[in-house]
């Protein structure tokens, strides 16, 4: 996939790492009321090894998604799934936001749609990150 910086991301190059994946909508209110603690958390988990990629629907405009993620800031990778590859690839996601947590050896180990409880969230990723890989 590839970010709105141009960046390519490739998943299994991520392996070692917990990713945060997350699949969302510039039109998903849902969506926009949850990414300032998405990027908070973020901030405060990346330096203990926490990455993340946060994928536009297909149907999202790529100059909203663009837009957006300036005017947001968001510190995270956003990309663009102009084709819907990504999405086919995780099982035809279809709500957002849908949230997974992929451990260090690539394993999808928690599935969660909708806004997630944030202090659950941050415990299960804290435990996975102090995992051995």
């Amino acid at each position: 996939m590839m970010t709105i910086e141009g960046e390519r991301v490739v998943l299994a190059d991520l392996r070692g790492k917990v990713v945060l994946l997350n699949f969302w909508a510039t039109d998903c209110s849902v969506c926009l009321k949850e990414m300032p603690a998405m990027a908070q958390l973020y901030r405060e988990l990346s330096p203990r090894g926490l990455d993340a990629v946060f994928v536009a629907m297909p149907h999202d405009r790529p100059d909203h998604v663009l837009a957006y993620a300036r005017r947001a800031q968001l510190p995270f990778k956003v990309a663009l799934d102009v084709q819907g590859t990504v999405v086919r690839a995780f099982g035809d996601i279809r709500a957002t936001p849908t949230t997974l947590i992929v451990d260090k050896r690539g394993d999808i180990v928690r599935t969660i749609l909708g806004e997630p409880d944030f202090v659950q969230l941050r415990r299960f990723i804290v435990g996975k990150l102090d995992e051995a890989a």
